[in-house]
Protein backbone atom coordinates (compact mmCIF):
# COMPACT_ATOMS: atom_id res chain seq x y z
CA UNK A 1 0.00 0.00 0.00
CA UNK A 2 1.33 3.43 -0.95
CA UNK A 3 1.91 5.79 2.00
CA UNK A 4 -0.46 8.68 2.53
CA UNK A 5 0.71 11.73 0.64
CA UNK A 6 -0.66 14.06 3.30
CA UNK A 7 -0.87 13.00 6.93
CA UNK A 8 -3.02 14.62 9.60
CA UNK A 9 -1.96 14.02 13.18
CA UNK A 10 -3.84 15.84 15.95
CA UNK A 11 -2.12 16.83 19.17
CA UNK A 12 -4.84 18.13 21.46
CA UNK A 13 -6.30 21.27 19.88
CA UNK A 14 -3.64 21.40 17.14
CA UNK A 15 -3.94 19.62 13.78
CA UNK A 16 -0.58 18.92 12.14
CA UNK A 17 -0.78 18.47 8.36
CA UNK A 18 2.42 16.89 7.06
CA UNK A 19 3.25 16.67 3.34
CA UNK A 20 4.56 13.16 2.75
CA UNK A 21 6.33 12.77 -0.60
CA UNK A 22 9.92 13.14 0.62
CA UNK A 23 11.45 11.41 -2.41
CA UNK A 24 10.30 14.31 -4.59
CA UNK A 25 10.77 16.94 -1.87
CA UNK A 26 7.03 16.97 -1.20
CA UNK A 27 6.11 18.27 -4.65
CA UNK A 28 2.32 18.30 -4.92
CA UNK A 29 0.44 16.09 -7.32
CA UNK A 30 -3.03 17.16 -8.48
CA UNK A 31 -4.67 14.85 -5.94
CA UNK A 32 -2.66 16.34 -3.08
CA UNK A 33 -4.22 19.76 -3.61
CA UNK A 34 -7.63 18.17 -3.14
CA UNK A 35 -6.38 16.34 -0.05
CA UNK A 36 -5.01 19.53 1.52
CA UNK A 37 -8.21 21.45 0.83
CA UNK A 38 -10.28 18.64 2.35
CA UNK A 39 -8.14 18.56 5.51
CA UNK A 40 -8.30 22.34 5.91
CA UNK A 41 -12.07 22.35 5.50
CA UNK A 42 -12.36 19.52 8.03
CA UNK A 43 -10.25 21.49 10.53
CA UNK A 44 -12.52 24.49 10.02
CA UNK A 45 -15.55 22.41 10.99
CA UNK A 46 -13.89 20.63 13.93
CA UNK A 47 -14.61 22.56 17.14
CA UNK A 48 -11.90 20.57 18.90
CA UNK A 49 -9.23 21.99 16.59
CA UNK A 50 -8.11 25.56 17.28
CA UNK A 51 -4.85 25.74 15.31
CA UNK A 52 -3.25 24.11 12.28
CA UNK A 53 0.46 23.49 11.62
CA UNK A 54 1.71 22.80 8.08
CA UNK A 55 5.08 21.10 7.56
CA UNK A 56 6.92 18.70 5.28
CA UNK A 57 8.40 15.25 5.74
CA UNK A 58 12.13 14.92 5.13
CA UNK A 59 14.42 17.70 3.98
CA UNK A 60 11.92 20.02 2.24
CA UNK A 61 8.74 21.85 3.11
CA UNK A 62 7.31 21.63 -0.41
CA UNK A 63 9.11 21.80 -3.76
CA UNK A 64 6.02 23.14 -5.53
CA UNK A 65 3.92 21.40 -8.14
CA UNK A 66 4.76 18.09 -9.81
CA UNK A 67 5.84 19.64 -13.13
CA UNK A 68 6.18 16.31 -14.91
CA UNK A 69 2.53 15.52 -14.33
CA UNK A 70 1.44 18.98 -15.51
CA UNK A 71 3.59 18.80 -18.63
CA UNK A 72 2.19 15.42 -19.63
CA UNK A 73 -1.42 16.56 -19.23
CA UNK A 74 -0.99 19.95 -20.91
CA UNK A 75 0.97 18.61 -23.88
CA UNK A 76 -1.62 15.90 -24.40
CA UNK A 77 -4.85 17.83 -23.78
CA UNK A 78 -4.05 21.56 -23.71
CA UNK A 79 -3.74 24.21 -20.99
CA UNK A 80 -7.43 24.21 -20.07
CA UNK A 81 -7.02 20.78 -18.48
CA UNK A 82 -5.28 22.45 -15.50
CA UNK A 83 -8.05 24.96 -14.70
CA UNK A 84 -9.55 22.70 -12.05
CA UNK A 85 -6.23 22.25 -10.25
CA UNK A 86 -5.51 25.99 -10.33
CA UNK A 87 -8.95 26.74 -8.92
CA UNK A 88 -8.34 24.29 -6.06
CA UNK A 89 -5.04 26.06 -5.31
CA UNK A 90 -6.89 29.36 -5.11
CA UNK A 91 -9.50 27.81 -2.82
CA UNK A 92 -6.73 26.57 -0.52
CA UNK A 93 -5.58 30.15 0.03
CA UNK A 94 -9.16 31.35 0.50
CA UNK A 95 -9.72 28.63 3.08
CA UNK A 96 -6.53 29.41 5.03
CA UNK A 97 -7.27 33.14 5.07
CA UNK A 98 -10.91 32.70 6.11
CA UNK A 99 -10.24 29.90 8.62
CA UNK A 100 -11.19 31.25 12.09
CA UNK A 101 -8.13 29.46 13.49
CA UNK A 102 -4.43 30.21 13.22
CA UNK A 103 -2.43 28.45 10.51
CA UNK A 104 1.31 28.17 11.14
CA UNK A 105 3.80 27.11 8.46
CA UNK A 106 6.80 25.26 9.94
CA UNK A 107 9.14 25.55 6.97
CA UNK A 108 11.79 22.84 6.92
CA UNK A 109 14.13 23.14 3.95
CA UNK A 110 13.02 24.37 0.54
CA UNK A 111 9.68 26.10 -0.02
CA UNK A 112 9.49 26.46 -3.80
CA UNK A 113 6.68 27.81 -5.97
CA UNK A 114 3.43 26.54 -4.48
CA UNK A 115 5.37 25.67 -1.31
CA UNK A 116 6.44 29.30 -0.89
CA UNK A 117 2.95 30.50 -1.81
CA UNK A 118 1.44 28.20 0.81
CA UNK A 119 3.82 29.54 3.46
CA UNK A 120 2.89 33.11 2.50
CA UNK A 121 -0.81 32.27 2.85
CA UNK A 122 -0.30 31.04 6.43
CA UNK A 123 -0.82 33.40 9.37
CA UNK A 124 2.59 32.75 10.93
CA UNK A 125 5.80 31.36 9.40
CA UNK A 126 8.63 29.77 11.37
CA UNK A 127 11.65 28.51 9.47
CA UNK A 128 14.49 26.13 10.07
CA UNK A 129 17.92 27.65 9.56
CA UNK A 130 18.22 25.48 6.43
CA UNK A 131 15.02 26.84 4.87
CA UNK A 132 14.91 28.66 1.56
CA UNK A 133 12.06 30.33 -0.29
CA UNK A 134 11.67 30.89 -4.02
CA UNK A 135 9.00 31.84 -6.52
CA UNK A 136 10.50 30.41 -9.73
CA UNK A 137 7.33 30.33 -11.82
CA UNK A 138 8.67 32.79 -14.39
CA UNK A 139 11.73 30.56 -14.87
CA UNK A 140 9.37 27.79 -16.04
CA UNK A 141 6.99 29.98 -18.06
CA UNK A 142 4.41 29.53 -15.29
CA UNK A 143 2.40 32.07 -13.30
CA UNK A 144 2.11 32.83 -9.59
CA UNK A 145 -1.01 31.59 -7.79
CA UNK A 146 -2.36 31.27 -4.28
CA UNK A 147 -2.88 35.00 -3.83
CA UNK A 148 0.87 35.48 -3.53
CA UNK A 149 0.89 38.60 -5.72
CA UNK A 150 -1.17 40.32 -3.01
CA UNK A 151 -0.05 38.55 0.15
CA UNK A 152 3.73 38.65 -0.38
CA UNK A 153 3.91 42.45 -0.90
CA UNK A 154 1.88 42.93 2.29
CA UNK A 155 4.48 40.91 4.18
CA UNK A 156 7.79 42.12 2.72
CA UNK A 157 6.95 45.27 0.74
CA UNK A 158 6.18 45.79 -2.93
CA UNK A 159 9.75 46.33 -4.10
CA UNK A 160 11.19 43.26 -2.44
CA UNK A 161 8.24 41.07 -3.51
CA UNK A 162 8.61 42.25 -7.10
CA UNK A 163 12.32 41.44 -7.17
CA UNK A 164 11.81 38.01 -5.61
CA UNK A 165 8.97 37.01 -7.92
CA UNK A 166 10.38 38.38 -11.18
CA UNK A 167 13.86 36.95 -10.60
CA UNK A 168 12.78 33.63 -9.13
CA UNK A 169 15.96 33.52 -7.04
CA UNK A 170 16.42 31.65 -3.77
CA UNK A 171 15.82 33.63 -0.59
CA UNK A 172 17.76 32.36 2.42
CA UNK A 173 16.23 31.86 5.84
CA UNK A 174 18.27 34.79 7.14
CA UNK A 175 16.96 37.10 4.41
CA UNK A 176 13.43 35.86 5.03
CA UNK A 177 13.78 36.76 8.71
CA UNK A 178 15.27 40.19 7.97
CA UNK A 179 12.46 40.95 5.52
CA UNK A 180 9.70 39.96 7.93
CA UNK A 181 8.58 36.94 5.92
CA UNK A 182 9.25 34.65 8.88
CA UNK A 183 8.98 35.46 12.57
CA UNK A 184 11.80 33.25 13.76
CA UNK A 185 14.62 30.87 12.82
CA UNK A 186 15.29 27.71 14.77
CA UNK A 187 17.32 24.56 14.30
CA UNK A 188 15.86 21.76 12.21
CA UNK A 189 15.49 19.58 15.29
CA UNK A 190 13.45 22.14 17.23
CA UNK A 191 11.31 23.49 14.37
CA UNK A 192 8.18 21.43 14.99
CA UNK A 193 8.43 21.90 18.76
CA UNK A 194 8.59 25.68 18.28
CA UNK A 195 5.64 25.66 15.86
CA UNK A 196 3.61 23.45 18.20
CA UNK A 197 4.44 25.68 21.15
CA UNK A 198 3.14 28.74 19.33
CA UNK A 199 0.08 26.87 18.08
CA UNK A 200 -0.76 25.61 21.57
CA UNK A 201 -0.37 29.09 23.10
CA UNK A 202 -2.77 30.56 20.56
CA UNK A 203 -5.13 27.59 20.83
CA UNK A 204 -5.40 28.29 24.56
CA UNK A 205 -6.89 31.72 23.90
CA UNK A 206 -10.58 32.49 23.40
CA UNK A 207 -11.54 31.00 20.00
CA UNK A 208 -14.11 33.64 19.09
CA UNK A 209 -11.70 36.48 19.84
CA UNK A 210 -8.88 34.76 17.93
CA UNK A 211 -11.05 34.22 14.87
CA UNK A 212 -12.37 37.79 14.78
CA UNK A 213 -8.93 39.28 15.38
CA UNK A 214 -7.32 37.13 12.69
CA UNK A 215 -9.90 38.28 10.14
CA UNK A 216 -9.37 41.95 10.94
CA UNK A 217 -5.58 41.63 10.93
CA UNK A 218 -5.85 40.09 7.45
CA UNK A 219 -8.11 42.82 6.10
CA UNK A 220 -6.93 45.93 7.97
CA UNK A 221 -3.88 46.71 5.77
CA UNK A 222 -6.14 47.37 2.77
CA UNK A 223 -9.00 48.95 4.73
CA UNK A 224 -9.55 52.58 5.71
CA UNK A 225 -8.83 53.66 9.28
CA UNK A 226 -12.52 54.55 9.64
CA UNK A 227 -13.54 51.02 8.69
CA UNK A 228 -10.93 49.45 11.00
CA UNK A 229 -12.07 51.55 13.97
CA UNK A 230 -15.69 50.60 13.31
CA UNK A 231 -14.87 46.91 13.09
CA UNK A 232 -12.73 47.03 16.24
CA UNK A 233 -15.73 48.48 18.09
CA UNK A 234 -17.99 45.73 16.73
CA UNK A 235 -15.44 43.04 17.62
CA UNK A 236 -14.98 44.35 21.15
CA UNK A 237 -18.75 44.36 21.77
CA UNK A 238 -19.14 40.88 20.26
CA UNK A 239 -16.43 39.50 22.55
CA UNK A 240 -18.03 41.10 25.63
CA UNK A 241 -21.25 39.23 24.80
CA UNK A 242 -19.60 35.76 24.84
CA UNK A 243 -19.58 33.26 27.68
CA UNK A 244 -15.82 33.10 27.26
CA UNK A 245 -15.54 36.73 28.39
CA UNK A 246 -16.94 35.76 31.79
CA UNK A 247 -14.56 32.82 31.96
CA UNK A 248 -11.63 35.06 31.02
CA UNK A 249 -12.41 37.50 33.85
CA UNK A 250 -13.18 34.74 36.39
CA UNK A 251 -9.97 32.86 35.62
CA UNK A 252 -7.98 36.09 35.93
CA UNK A 253 -9.46 36.84 39.35
CA UNK A 254 -8.97 33.25 40.48
CA UNK A 255 -5.42 33.24 39.14
CA UNK A 256 -5.84 30.08 37.07
CA UNK A 257 -5.63 29.26 33.36
CA UNK A 258 -8.88 29.95 31.50
CA UNK A 259 -11.03 27.12 30.15
CA UNK A 260 -12.53 28.62 27.02
CA UNK A 261 -15.30 26.80 25.21
CA UNK A 262 -15.72 29.00 22.15
CA UNK A 263 -19.18 30.09 23.26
Amino acid sequence: MAPDRLIRADAGPVAVLRFNRPRVLNAFSADMFEDLLRHLEAAAEDDGIRAVVLTGEGRAFCAGIDLKGIAERVLERGAAVERGTIEVIQRITETIVSLPKVVIAAVNGAAVGFGAELAVAADIRIAAESATFSFPEVQRALFATGGSTRLLPLLVGAGRATEWMLSGRNVSAEEALASGLVTGLVSEDSLLDEAMGQAERIAGNAPFAVGRLKRLLREAPTSSLEDVLRRETEGALECLATDDFEEGITSFLERRPPRFTGE
